[in-house]
């Protein structure tokens, strides 16, 4: 029972440093969940900036996208326009002819938003192809006669200058001025041309002004022309020049360049979202398992605590017992004499046992005498009676009823103090038997839990493990994504 109680100390002293422990590791958890948790807050605010720079980076790519589109379509539009007024002209047979320039509307620059009106200002030399010189201008049609096709050619110089037209005065704007040459002589040409051409806003205007100046032409910026030959609402041509071919294949490139950056920063945006994202499950899931953990070790101390509990009120029964034991086997206080000796004295108590078995004629003698049994042994009564007795001997027997008289009484006491410490000690050996039983128990039980907690720490360091390779492959993916 000593043994136990020293295991049970040593138990609870084993405990009170695990319930440390386990108090110190529910602190170090709480103290990283937080940590843990302001760093889930910054990585959201992060994922929410990256949100923003996404959409944004989208925006962008979507408007450079729609520019491309734009500028490549007009190109595409203006190259076709060009070719349908090349082919109109002759300028695919005229290509090999000395002294060809090109088509009128690939040779001049006109400001952006007056092509209709130029067309329309030009008439049919629009369908034109420009030459040098007059002999250019007679070789050119030389191929076109022969080849039995129709077309138009255009001299820079066909001899003397005449005077430029002048458009009337205060009536919208001189054609000449949003108009350029784009090669040498052909400044010459326009003059001659559109040098008299006015641009008005509308019709409406354009029929006032055709009305106070009948001998010019009055255009609109839409197309519309009004001259000596007669008045024409409405654009015949595509407002395509070579200059505006040059200018959408030049914005074309640059638009392209712009969408190139901007999927770019769209593809970098959504990266650095993915990382955001990334970033915010990995705290959230650290979050959780410094929670995990924390709930963990509170449940350890509360159940290490409980087994502390059960370990004291164990010893406190056991000491309780002891008292209990201690207190019954302590002697009872009697009358003095031999009967207190032999109820003290496991040995009296054996003697008196003996002599109460070995001389049933002095009890009986005893008795006899005292008159308190009804009958009395034929033997006692011969031996009473028996010749040859001394005075010593008679004195002897007739003083002990005195002494003896009580010993009925104190032999049934001795009696049930007997039974009483024979029924303790089988207590006391049925105890240390239990006891010796439930050490081995606790023993068995104590080597299972800590097996159970080996193979938890085996478990929790392989999925610490896991964790830390799924950590290191995502971060290895992400790297592969940024390259």
């Amino acid at each position: 029972m000593a043994s136990r109680r020293q295991a049970l100390a040593d138990k609870h002293a084993r405990l009170a440093g695990e319930v440390h422990r386990l108090q110190s590791e529910a602190s170090d958890a709480s103290a990283a969940g937080g940590r843990t948790r302001l760093q889930l807050a910054e990585a959201e605010g992060h994922r929410a900036d990256c949100e923003a720079a996404l959409a944004a980076a989208d925006d962008a790519q979507r408007a450079a996208d729609a520019a491309r589109h734009a500028w490549v379509a007009r190109a595409e539009a203006l190259t076709l326009a060009l070719d349908e007024a090349r082919a109109r002209a002759g300028a695919e047979r005229l290509a090999g002819v000395a002294g060809v320039v090109g088509t009128l509307l690939e040779v001049v620059a006109v400001e952006p938003g007056f092509e209709a009106a130029f067309e329309a200002a030009a008439g049919e030399a629009v369908a034109a192809v420009v030459v040098a010189d007059a002999s250019s201008g007679r070789r050119a049609l030389d191929v076109l006669h022969a080849a039995a096709a129709a077309g138009a050619v255009l001299p820079v110089a066909s001899g003397p200058h005449p005077s430029p037209m002048v458009p009337p005065a205060g009536v919208g704007l001189a054609m000449r001025s949003l108009v350029r040459g784009a090669a040498p002589g052909v400044d010459a040409l326009l003059d001659r041309l559109v040098g008299g051409t006015v641009v008005v806003d509308d019709w409406p205007a354009a029929i006032d002004a055709a009305l106070a100046a009948p001998a010019a032409v009055i255009v609109t910026r839409a197309g519309d022309r009004f001259g000596p030959s007669g008045w024409r609402v409405g654009s015949t041509g595509a407002g395509a020049t070579g200059a505006a071919l040059d200018e959408a294949r030049g914005r074309s490139a640059e638009a392209e360049e712009v969408a190139l950056a901007a999927a770019d920063g769209a593809r970098l945006a959504r990266l650095a979202l993915d990382t955001a994202r990334h970033r915010e499950v990995d705290l959230a899931r650290a979050v959780d398992q410094h929670e995990a953990r924390g709930q963990a070790a509170s449940d350890a101390v509360r159940r290490v605590e409980a087994d502390g509990s059960d370990a004291q009120d164990e010893s406190a029964s056991l000491a309780a017992h002891l008292a209990d034991l201690s207190e019954r086997l302590r002697p009872r206080a009697g009358p003095p004499g031999p009967a207190r000796g032999a109820a003290a004295d496991p040995r009296g108590r054996g003697a008196a046992r003996g002599r109460e078995g070995t001389s049933p004629r002095r009890g009986a003698f005893s008795t006899s005498r005292s008159g308190r049994l009804p009958s009395e042994p034929s033997g006692a009564t011969s031996r009473s009676a028996a010749p040859g007795s001394t005075s010593a001997a008679s004195s002897s027997v007739a003083a002990r009823p005195r002494s003896t008289s009580a010993w009925p009484q104190h032999a049934a006491e001795r009696d049930e103090a007997e039974a009483r410490r024979l029924e303790l000690d089988r207590r006391a050996l049925a105890t240390d038997r239990l006891i010796v039983v439930v050490d081995r128990s606790v023993a068995e039980v104590e080597g299972a839990v800590a097996d159970l907690r080996e193979r938890r720490r085996r478990q929790s360091e392989a999925a610490l493990a896991v964790a830390s390779r799924l950590d290191g492959l995502r971060r290895q993916r992400a790297e592969a994504k940024r390259r």
